[in-house]
């Protein structure tokens, strides 16, 4: 769950990012293609960001992963105690 909200948020993101710096003008008179082109260097950054953010993510919510994993493994060994 911690997994999909952290890559969720990183998503959320990029697509800001891009809406950010987004040129509308190229976009409606030389068409899409034209803005990517025009913009690769600035969406590869942003992806880079994104990536890193989600990379990041991992050590910070691993303490929190395994807590919660020792607890229900817990809570399920009391249950199987007679």
């Amino acid at each position: 769950m911690l997994g999909i909200v952290c890559l969720a948020i990183c998503g959320l993101i990029f697509i800001y990012g891009i809406f950010i710096d987004t040129n509308f003008r190229i976009i409606f008179s030389e068409g899409i293609l034209a803005y990517l082109t025009a913009e690769k260097k600035t969406i590869v950054e942003l992806f880079m960001t994104a990536v890193s953010l989600a990379i990041a993510a991992v050590p910070e919510g691993l303490p929190a992963v395994v807590t919660i994993c020792l607890a229900l493994g817990m809570q399920q060994m009391i249950r199987a105690m007679p």
